[in-house]
């Protein structure tokens, strides 16, 4: 089963969304990165959405130990082990389900996998509660990106079924913001309306489907590497692997499919730069 993820940041997510646990061990941080419990807390209290029981009716409390790899509130360089404990899985609900499996899931597809050895209460491996590791991982790298090349990342919606946001002019500090509201949505109108028919659907014993976006400061050139492992294409793996992820676009994405290359292209121009603004390698200036 491939839980692991990356090369020189490596991740490993481990547990069953009804079992002990759920966690995380992360690979190659270097040492000295300033980490402790309310870095991952935070990160961990915006997955829950407990606000609005729609979203998440478990709403659980996160209990989580950070095992090895910190301390005194600073990374040591070693892995960094990381649980999550479930505190309040109902394994009841799913006995049922057992040769019933649910359209839109895995169940099925585990089934015919690993046949009796699957554990197919919440939808084990499969189940949206595995995403709790990949939060904590990513508190990690978000503190290390902050602290070794200066970048910053944010995420908002900007559909929601079916209701999209009008702005276009939102900054990132506003993605930031979007945060302490009930959604994180720019356009408060669109969050208004995203929120009614969310809850209608799920009255109705439905769902419905989003679309987020991922924005980030300034990325100094040269991270990834040619071919195989362009930063992108190891994004789009890390994304796809998410369950409910069908799709995943950058930049103006498949609306260039339908635009000229004198519309897409971007202009070269010649930048003043300093030592901190050449790429990862070269002793030269550059131009972007």
């Amino acid at each position: 089963m491939g839980s692991v993820f990356g090369r020189l940041f490596r991740v490993v997510t481990f547990g069953e969304s009804h079992g002990p646990a759920i966690g995380v061990v992360v690979d190659g941080v270097p040492a000295g990165i300033a980490l402790d419990e309310s870095v991952i807390r935070r990160e961990l209290e915006r997955r829950r959405f407990c606000h609005l029981p729609v979203l998440n009716p478990r709403c659980e409390d996160e209990e989580f130990q950070i095992l090895s790899g910190v301390k005194d509130g600073f990374t040591e360089g070693t892995p960094i082990a990381v649980v999550v404990w479930n505190r309040r899985a109902v394994s009841d609900y799913y006995m049922e389900l057992w040769m019933r499996p649910r359209p839109g899931h895995a169940d099925l597809a585990y089934y015919l996998k690993f046949g009796r050895f699957y554990d197919h209460r919440g939808g084990g491996r499969a189940s949206g509660r595995e995403t709790v590791a990949r939060i904590v991982a990513g508190a990690i790298a978000k503190a290390v990106l902050r602290q070794t090349i200066n970048v910053d990342v944010a995420s908002h919606l900007v559909e929601l079924g079916g209701v999209a946001i009008s702005r276009e002019d939102y900054t990132f500090e506003d993605v930031v913001k979007s945060w302490e509201k009930p959604l994180p949505i720019v356009d408060d109108e669109a969050m208004r309306k995203a929120i009614d028919v969310l809850v209608s659907a799920v009255k109705e014993g439905d769902s419905v489907g989003g679309v987020g976006e991922v924005l980030t400061t300034e990325v100094p050139p040269g991270l990834g590497e040619p071919v195989f492992d362009k930063l992108k294409a190891d994004l789009a793996k890390a994304v796809m692997s998410i369950p409910s992820a069908v799709g995943v676009e950058f930049g103006l994405g498949f609306r260039l499919a339908r635009m000229r290359g004198s519309e897409t292209n971007d202009q070269i121009v010649l930048r003043e730069v300093g030592r901190d603004s050449r790429p990862i390698g070269s002793a030269v200036p550059w131009v972007a």
